[in-house]
């Protein structure tokens, strides 16, 4: 790296192609090296009998996936409510401790890593459900949702589900 020199790292995958960027990041006590590489893609082959599903995003079923092969409901795992008691626990705990103090960093640390373990938990359900959504069919139509304005006109109780699902993230993917 430029400026630092040599970084040892463990590799979770093989680096693909050149690399562009590397990006070193730290998020709730851990260090992360990430690269941006320019990999060279085969075109696609047409697809003579394309398999299409709709989707349609919810609250109480994340998704229902309806096309050829019938209707397909997948339950909403809820990962930030089923952790909220803890969150709520751990942020009454870092607001009574003296700032700048060791302890206060210790409830900070420990805020972090729940809400990180909470956006772990979500990208991996997001990825499973859209890897297998792509690998099974040709052609996908979604609902247009504009998210934000959901989350802007929406209660407090219906912003905090709305964004507890990750229909924008799933959308992205």
């Amino acid at each position: 790296l430029p400026k630092i020199g040599q970084v040892r790292f463990r590799k979770s995958q093989e680096v693909e192609g050149v690399i562009k960027q590397t990006t070193v990041k730290f998020e709730a006590g851990h260090w992360y090296v990430l690269f941006s590489c320019e990999v060279e893609v085969s075109e696609p082959e047409p697809i003579e009998n394309p398999r299409s599903v709709g989707v349609d995003l919810g609250l109480k079923t994340f998704a229902v996936f309806a096309g050829d092969g019938g209707i397909e409901e997948i339950s909403n795992p809820r990962f930030q409510k089923k952790a909220l008691s803890r969150i709520r626990y751990l942020s009454r705990q870092l607001s009574k401790k003296i700032k700048f103090s060791k302890n206060r960093s210790r409830a900070r640390r420990a805020l972090s890593h729940c809400h990180h373990s909470i956006r772990n938990k979500r990208n991996d359900f997001l990825q499973k459900i859209s890897t297998k959504l792509v690998k099974s069919h040709d052609k996908i139509v979604v609902e247009s949702l504009k998210v934000k304005k959901l989350l802007m006109s929406s209660s407090v109780s219906m912003a905090r589900s709305i964004s507890d699902v990750g229909w924008r993230q799933f959308l992205q993917m």
